[in-house]
């Protein structure tokens, strides 16, 4: 498995590409590596509130990830 961290692959220029962006992933299930965990959470991708998204966990936890830009955890979209 590869994981990636969204603003390391490129620089979003405008607020447009961002939100494209980000409404994008909303219904995508996605996991997050979560650095303090040393471990990987798989969850869904319910809502864009224009800066974060917020993911809905397999063990039922719903949090707001900034999943894009410079401090934004390692991520991937998943099929699982």
């Amino acid at each position: 498995m590869v994981v990636v961290r969204a603003g390391s692959v490129g620089h979003l220029e405008s607020r447009l590409e961002t939100d494209l962006v980000g409404q994008l992933l909303v219904s995508k299930c996605v996991c997050v590596y979560w650095h303090d965990d040393h471990c990987c959470y798989y969850g869904s991708v319910t809502g864009w509130n224009g800066a974060a998204h917020t993911v809905v966990y397999e063990d039922g936890d719903v949090v707001t990830e900034k999943l894009g830009g410079a401090n934004a955890p390692y991520w991937m979209v998943t099929t699982i």
